[in-house]
Order: structure tokens, then sequence, then C-alpha cells
């Protein structure tokens, strides 16, 4: 299987982010109005890679750590998002009760987009700014995306109203129409007691609701209310645009093997998954040493560790290069749930035996330092020698799988779901691979990747943690929530 680079989209979503908070007030989109709909957006297109970590310590005096919405607020300013104010003591403050203005919605968005090369007109769109406006540049380049189209005064004139401030719901509809107005039903009950289906922007609002990127306010009788009219608070902007970037563009990894031995490998990656072997599960990647190394500046935060691995798997009987004569291996006797491993016998003992000494071997012979660090990914697929048992198949991974929770390690398992149930056949709960969880390649692209987190796992007791798909040479992978 190929493996390899890696995150060239999570660019693309800080825009959408940023383009989100930043909209005009509901009055500059009227319902079924085509004054806000928003073109491709340069979110989506935007090519420089936002981070999804973090500081520890607050980067304002007025946000502490513990204050609502920390993480969100550090992310935003991590990205240079947003700078606060500078105190005359040097400190910084974010300010986060304070609504957030247009203009500096403009500033914003225009910052998460990587501050794009852009020639301010010297003639201004809207009747309300000049040059000398602050925000100008970050103004009119939202203008000149067609992110914004201001307002249509009574004397046909077009104004920004760079002080007014961005309602809840009109930030609902900005986020929709930026993900691309995805398909969606509005519920015909309202999960907020302040919006009913009459609303303005009900649709975009329950959308929202339905992601997660807002969940609302709950009140003293348990009741949830959205209060669309409120101003959009500096903080709760930040978390908004926070969510959104993580439902918008998951962070993706790569993958990298012995396909990939003298190659120039990706940079950027959020986090990567170096296979250990050469392609049979009896040999080792040449360039193992090399793609760890690599694999070690990933940038992490995401659902995955920064680095993990994968080995190949097979179950090749007495016609591999060696097979197991006992239940002992490595100097210790394993205890084998399938009983005694015989000499010619290729049974699910024997193959119980196979997956446990390629495991150990794995773990203690190819090079891999602190092996229980790590989560082991078991790629299983037709392409390697498998035996006509499913039973016994099943045994030979369960003993890799008891090999690497031996020494403390997690374990995934990686195949697509028609390799993996001719192979297995099908997995009982008494098993150790029952509640692992599935690593699914054969997505067509990075928004099919992202659709496969909610597929069927391999096993029914584990869940859908990463999926794979392929762009030009190479195999991306998304992190599911």
């Amino acid at each position: 299987m190929l493996r390899g680079v890696v995150v060239r989209a999570l660019v693309c979503v800080a825009l959408v982010i940023a383009g989100i908070s930043t909209f005009p007030l509901v009055a500059e989109a009227a319902p079924g109005g085509k004054s806000l709909t928003a073109p491709a957006s340069p979110v989506r297109t935007a090519t420089t890679r936002m981070a999804t970590t973090n500081t520890s310590s607050g980067s304002f005096a007025d946000v502490p750590p513990g204050s609502q919405f920390f993480t969100e607020i550090q992310w935003l300013a991590a990205q240079g998002i947003s700078t606060g104010w500078i105190m005359p003591d040097n400190s910084k403050q974010y300010r986060p009760l304070l609504p957030v203005a247009r203009d500096a919605m403009a500033a914003f968005m225009y910052r998460l987009a990587g501050s794009p090369a852009f020639t301010a007109p010297q003639n201004s769109p809207f009747t309300d700014i000049t040059p000398s406006t602050k925000f100008y540049k970050e103004i009119t380049w939202l203008a000149s995306t067609g992110i914004s189209t201001g307002y249509v005064d009574s004397d046909k004139s077009k104004t920004y109203r760079p002080g007014n401030s961005v309602g809840r719901d009109a930030m609902a509809a900005f986020m929709y129409r930026l993900d691309g107005s995805p398909a969606f039903t509005a519920p015909q009950n309202s999960p907020f007691t302040d919006v009913t289906p009459s609303t303005t922007f009900y649709k975009e609002i329950t959308w929202l609701a339905s992601t997660g990127i807002s969940t609302g306010y709950t009140e003293s009788d348990g009741s949830k209310t959205y209060r669309p009219l409120l101003p959009v608070a500096r903080d709760a902007m930040a978390a908004f645009m926070y969510r959104f970037y993580q439902l918008t563009h998951p962070a993706v990894g790569n993958d990298v093997s012995w396909p990939q031995c003298g190659s120039t490998l990706p940079s950027g990656q959020a986090f990567a998954i170096v296979g250990v072997n050469g392609g049979r599960a009896d040999t080792t990647n040449p360039c193992l040493s090399t793609q760890l190394s690599w694999a070690a500046t990933s940038s992490g935060g995401t659902s995955q560790p920064a680095v993990a691995l994968y080995v190949n798997t097979g179950n090749p009987g007495t016609s591999g290069s060696w097979w197991p004569q006992s239940n002992t291996y490595g100097g210790k006797a394993v205890t084998n749930p399938y009983g005694n491993c015989t000499p010619g016998s290729v049974g699910a003992a024997c193959s119980y035996m196979y997956g446990y000494a390629k495991a150990y071997d794995d773990a203690t012979a190819r090079g891999v330092v602190n092996p229980a660090s790590f989560i082991w990914w078991l790629d299983v697929e037709t392409s390697n020698s498998w035996s006509t048992d499913t039973a016994a198949n099943r045994a030979d991974l369960e003993g890799m799988a008891a090999y690497f929770i031996s020494i403390g390690a997690r374990t995934g398992l990686y195949s697509t779901t028609f390799q993996w149930s001719g192979i297995t056949g099908t997995v009982p709960f008494t098993s150790n691979l029952y509640t692992l969880n599935s690593w699914i390649p054969g997505a067509a692209s990075l928004a099919d990747a992202k659709s496969k987190c909610t597929t069927a796992p391999l096993t029914g007791g584990g869940k859908v943690a990463l999926t794979q798909y392929i762009s030009g040479a190479f195999d991306y992978n998304v992190a599911c929530p």
C-alpha cells in the first residue's frame, strides 16, 4: 500500500473560520437574497497551515488559565489572528466580553487567510470608509472576495458600517454559507426555545447547533436558548472559529515506509505513521530510522499521536521462511488460548504463535526505541499470504495484538471491510481484536475521508479512528473526532 504525504488542507480551514465570524449583519443578507452568497471560499484555497495546538499559559492578562474559552482564545492568538491590546505595562489584553465589530472581523479574516497579497483600491467600494479608515485594506479585501457586499442604503449607495457588531443569527448564516451550504433539513421542532421555524436564518441556526459549533445557552429551567440578536462577543468568536476549524478541516497526517526510501518526505504533517517492515511481516524497512526522525517533526494537536507505527501482517503457514513449532518464542513460554502449537500444524495454535513472534520481532529487532510508547497498526491486506482458514487468520492477528498488549502498547487495525471480512471472518466479542480501533482506507478525497469517520468499524467493539485517501502518489490520513 502506498503511504505518503499529508496536510495540504489544513489551511483551507483557517479561512473559513475567520470568514465565519467576520461576516456582515443580518440586514446585509435577507432570506432568499444573494447579497451575501459567498463565492468559492478563500478559506478553502488558502495554503498556510494553521496549527491546532495552543499555548499552556495565558497570552493575555485578562484571560488566565481556567477562563471560559481559554484554549480557543490561545489558539486564536497562536495563529496571529488576534493580537489583542498592548497595555502601558506591556501586558496584553484580549477583552473577551467586548462585541466583535465588523472592521475587526475583516482584519481577523484577512490574517486567517495568511495575509494574502492585495492592493487596496484608491476608490473605496463603500461610502462610509476611506483609505484612511482603520483596516481599510482588510475591509476592501473582504469585499473583493465577495464575502461581504455591505449594505445597500435607501439612496442605492453601499456602506460597510465598520463599527457595527456581528449578530449571532447572522453569524450562523455566514458559517453555513462558508461551509458550502451543506445539505441539511431543518428540524420541525427547534432545539432553542427562542428560535422557531419562522425565525430569520432558522435553518442556518439549527445547522450550527447540529454541528456542535454552537451549543447555545442553558437557562435556569434547563431549557436551551440561542439568543439570535445578541452581538457575538470576542470570546465566543474565538470558540466559534476554533470549532468550525476543527469541524471543517480535520487535521491531516501521512504515512511512509520502504517505498518512500530515498524520496523527499513531506513537511508540515500533523501526525505521521511509519511502516516498520519492508512489505512482508518478516522484513525490516531499510529507512525506518530516517523516517522515524522525519515523523518526529509532526506538529501533533490531533486525536492521534504525533508518531505511530504500522506493521505488515500475514499467515503463510509452513510455506513461509519460518513457522513456529511450539509455544515458546524469545526464550519465553507463551500462554496460547488455542492450545499447543505442534510441528507441521497450521491451525489456530501455531498461527497465534506466528503472529506473536512477528510482533515480538517488530518491537525488538527492527530498531524501534521504546516500542511500548507507540500505537501499532496491523496492516491486514489480501496482497500478503493468508490461510484459507479465517479462524487461523484471526488467531494470527490475535497473537500480534497479544504481544503488543503485553508490553503496554496500543494496537489498531488497518484494512478495508472487504479484505478484513475475507481474511478474518466475523470477529467474536471474546477476541482481543474486538475492541480495537479501525483505520479505514479507500476514500476518494479529503471530504470523502472525513465522511468515512462515521462508517462502521472493522470490529463490533471498536470505532473508526483514522481514514485514508490517495492524492497523487501519496496516502493522506484524517484523524477522526
